[in-house]
């Protein structure tokens, strides 16, 4: 159709039109695109970090959740389809699983118990004396296994003391009375999380060095259940095969499907309060996970990277007695004498 003349035009809008009216559209669009730069620039420090956390909650909640669950339920199927580990050369009074009891030589109150039950199931158990979080450490462990905050927090540097000894027994008696500042706490409790650390380490390398193919730990404060060497080695001729740790219990866990008679699937949790475990293991953690780290223990052992291979006893073999961990002896017990 042809251009009409007569034709009626609608008018045009103000940032259709050119010159003045253009222009100052323009400008007005400019200044409020700027200024929305502005606020958002502004609000930054506030908005960014809650946009991230809730983009983080969302991908975790619909995207990797469902995945880590479809991961864990492949790796289940597979490991009930795996041969069960051959335990025909446990003996039931499980002497082949070298149990040890972890505690200190000045704590032997926190043993009475679980001494007593292990002597009263005919288990025999070798008492292993850990690193005393207020006694020294040896310079060359501090450089090999701890990490740099760490080493920051446990030299104890910039207090004048007599001894180091003296300096954290000084910490532990203010964190009694109540008097201990906020750095000063998390010194100490770095302190003690290091000593557990290295307890368990030489543990392990005690093992190595015995070429002992398992090893049981136990907790000085734990209970174990009744009959728990029965159902230990019940529980451990029903793991697959490719099984490298059995927790006893923990704490804050996340348990996968059954793959056997009385063991799970282990995928995460916190307090290492008993575990059987292999040599395999041992230098995994020793080697891999353990050097120039920052982490816990129990984050090492039970946490870190999802391990393969680990299990959970359910229902658990040992139960918390009430008293801390040894990670955490310093605030709970008497201290030693000075002298």
């Amino acid at each position: 159709m042809g251009y009409d003349p007569l034709e009626k035009k609608r008018p045009l809008k103000a940032w259709e039109k050119g010159g003045t009216n253009r222009a100052a559209t323009l400008q007005i669009m400019t200044v409020v695109v700027c200024g929305a730069l502005v606020i958002l620039v502004a609000a930054a420090p506030h908005t960014v970090p809650a946009l991230k956390r809730a983009f983080k909650d969302w991908f975790d909640d619909k995207v990797r959740r469902p995945l880590r669950e479809r991961h864990w339920r492949h790796v289940a199927e597979v490991s009930r389809q795996l041969p069960r580990f051959s335990c025909a050369d446990i003996g039931v009074d499980l002497s082949e699983l070298h149990t040890h009891v972890l505690t200190l030589e000045r704590t032997p109150d926190r043993r009475k118990e679980l001494a007593a039950a292990l002597d009263a199931a005919s288990i025999p158990y070798s008492l292993f004396f850990g690193q005393d979080e207020i006694e020294d450490i040896a310079a060359p462990i501090t450089n090999h296994y701890a990490g740099a905050r760490t080493k920051e927090l446990i030299t104890g540097q910039g207090y004048r003391v007599s001894s180091r000894r003296q300096y954290w027994l000084d910490l532990i008696s203010h964190r009694k009375n109540g008097t201990l500042s906020g750095p000063l706490s998390a010194k100490l409790k770095q302190r003690f999380e290091f000593a557990s650390k290295i307890s368990f380490l030489q543990l392990m390398h005690r093992m190595i060095s015995k070429s002992w193919k398992y090893m049981v730990v136990l907790q000085d404060d734990v209970r174990i259940v009744d009959s728990f060497a029965e159902k230990l080695h019940t529980a451990l001729c029903s793991l697959p095969n490719d099984w490298q740790v059995l927790h006893f219990n923990a704490c804050n866990e996340r348990m996968g499907e059954f793959v056997g008679e009385g063991v799970r699937q282990f995928i995460e949790g916190s307090c290492t309060l008993g575990f059987a475990f292999t040599m395999e293991y041992a230098i995994s953690v020793i080697y891999e996970r353990a050097p120039r780290s920052d982490h816990r223990f129990d984050y090492l052992a039970m946490r870190g990277g999802y391990l393969e291979g680990a299990y959970i006893a359910d229902p658990p073999l040992v139960e918390e007695s009430g008293l801390r961990s040894a990670a955490h002896i310093g605030l709970h017990t008497p201290p030693p004498p000075t002298s």
